[in-house]
């Protein structure tokens, strides 16, 4: 990625107009990041903010005031991991703690929980590799540590990069550049569009696909009495009481016992 070329065509695909004299520079920053041990061919979403960087065009989603992460791994053989971040985003400070199952894990939740609301598109966004080497074999332990995270938004996927001689130092800057690189205007408004147009089909799809709703079936009743059977209500109330139908009585019904006064039944 050390050519001039390269610089120019990455940032037209990204939105972004450079003039020779920018190009060169961001040229130049690449060759000394390469010799500390970047390497931005897996490292696109990194590559695109370094751009924005040398340019004037970067936008940083927080400003940084300190993390910290603990781990502790107890008798029962189990680690907790905890991080606490500090940070300031438009004037506005916030410190949020969270736990996980292991350093990156902990600053990933501590960092969205603080930023979250105020960039939703930050949901979307999934870590999907991690992959750890260093650099120099011969320090052992205190050699440079390079990481390289793989991030997507469920449209398009991008890569991402730390270094330093601290494993979790280098894990936080990567991490920070896969959250920024998602968040900027292009990669973000692609994603957005693509989330528009699913949530139509999907709407459109379900609406085809509806089905009819049928009327529900009548129940089933008595059956009504034909209409010349039928009394006129003012007639049948003007008939002696003794010509109406009278109500079969439970002593009146078949096979029921005689009355007996002595039983008061009667």
């Amino acid at each position: 990625l050390s050519g001039r070329g390269t610089v120019l065509s990455r940032a037209e695909a990204t939105g972004l107009a450079l003039d020779p004299d920018a190009a060169a520079r961001v040229v130049e920053r690449v060759k000394e990041l390469e010799h500390r041990g970047f390497q931005f061919e897996a490292a696109d979403g990194s590559f695109d903010l370094l751009i924005r960087r040398e340019t004037g065009e970067y936008q940083p989603l927080f400003q940084l005031e300190s993390w910290r992460v603990m781990a502790e791994k107890r008798e029962d053989g189990k680690v907790q991991t905890e991080a606490t971040i500090k940070i300031w985003v438009d004037g506005e400070r916030y410190v949020r703690t969270a736990e996980g199952n292991g350093p990156v894990h902990a600053l990933d939740r501590a960092l969205r929980e603080a930023i979250g609301e105020r960039y939703p598109h930050l949901r979307d966004i999934q870590l999907v590799n991690f992959k750890v080497r260093i650099l120099d074999e011969r320090k052992g332990t205190a050699a440079v540590t390079r990481v390289l995270l793989d991030a997507s938004d469920g449209t398009e996927s991008w890569g991402s990069i730390g270094v330093s001689e601290n494993i979790i130092e280098a894990s936080w800057e990567a991490l920070v550049d896969s959250l920024e690189a998602g968040m900027l205007p292009a990669r973000a408004g692609r994603a957005a569009a693509v989330g528009q147009a699913a949530g139509s089909a999907g709407r459109a799809a379900t609406a085809h696909e509806r089905p009819q709703r049928e009327a529900p079936p009548r129940r089933a009743g008595r059956a009504r009495r034909p209409a010349h059977d039928l009394e006129p209500r003012a007639a049948r109330r003007a008939r002696p009481r003794a010509a109406r139908r009278t109500r079969r009585t439970r002593a009146d019904a078949p096979g029921a016992l005689p009355r007996d006064p002595r039983l008061g039944l009667g």
